[in-house]
């Protein structure tokens, strides 16, 4: 049973999901799973926040738990947020997996879960270091990460999973070499921004940057990928439209598009300061890519 987001909107979080659940069922095992992403990407603003629409998310998530996924599957498998209410909204579920006898396995698709521990009070303290021990595996993107649990008490539930990337979205070996061995026109610097584009992953510091550099007298060009949300849509375009001529907006890509995106560039920029950030896919695609 796997708890978490899954695209729609595509983010690395609900793209691994989706990896990993095809990759069960393409195995032979009999997968379950609950979609628990929100109606729009959110940057990090309010995170950790209460609000009434994160608490009616979490009601509405537990039951969809208790109807659809209650008792189902050995292996209860979560990708829980790292806010403190973002973690806590999955203790119900855990407490009823652990109840039943399922392995629960936490997935942590971030970096921020070791600060909401420091800067909680003595209870949430002990709540997240009561879910985090009750946990069997918790999975980490790379071994700096293994720092975030202090407070778990078996160092042997702690497990390194580096995130990975669809074949869909990689380039040939052969295309790789090519771009490698294909010195860039020094006449113009192409430049890739390809993720979701939330202001915390820096897409307006980007684009205010290119600006500076055509004032300055340099030949650039910037190709722009991503879900654009509605929140971000007017200061986005306000910015966007001052480097119009040199920039291109191609909203979300995939498959081909996106690889033949990444094969025209010399530049792969992701200036992100997303407090969650982890070990982004985007960046994993670009190498990817060459």
């Amino acid at each position: 049973m796997m708890i978490g987001p899954f695209p729609g909107p595509v983010t690395g979080q609900s793209s691994a999901n989706k990896l990993l659940r095809d990759g069960l069922l393409e195995r032979g095992h009999i997968v379950s799973f609950i979609d628990t992403k929100g109606s729009d990407l959110k940057d990090y603003r309010g995170h950790g926040h209460l609000d009434i629409r994160k608490l009616i998310e979490s009601f509405s998530n537990i039951s969809k738990y208790l109807r659809n996924g209650f008792g189902k599957g050995s292996i209860l498998y979560l990708t829980p947020g790292q806010s403190l209410l973002g973690y806590l909204r999955y203790l119900p579920i855990i407490i009823l997996g652990r109840i039943i006898g399922q392995k629960i396995v936490l997935h942590f698709h971030g970096a921020q879960i070791l600060d909401t521990y420091k800067g909680s009070n003595l209870l949430f303290k002990g709540l997240i270091s009561v879910i985090s021990n009750a946990a069997n595996k918790l999975v980490v993107l790379g071994p700096s990460l293994v720092c975030m649990f202090p407070f778990v008490k078996d160092s042997r539930k702690l497990v390194v999973c580096y995130n990975g990337v669809l074949e869909t979205d990689a380039a040939k070996y052969d295309e790789v070499q090519d771009k490698i061995s294909t010195q860039p026109d020094n006449s113009e610097i192409r430049i890739l921004y390809c993720s979701n584009l939330i202001k915390s992953k820096g897409v307006i510091d980007l684009i205010k940057a290119i600006s500076l550099l055509v004032e300055e007298g340099y030949s650039v060009s910037c190709d722009i990928a991503g879900v654009l949300p509605k929140s971000l849509e007017s200061e986005f375009y306000t910015n966007f439209e001052k480097i119009r001529i040199h920039c291109t907006f191609h909203g979300p890509t995939y498959g081909r598009y996106k690889r033949d995106l990444f094969h025209k560039n010399h530049i792969f920029c992701l200036p992100t300061y997303y407090p969650t950030e982890g070990q982004p896919i985007a960046i994993l695609e670009a190498y990817a890519n060459g």
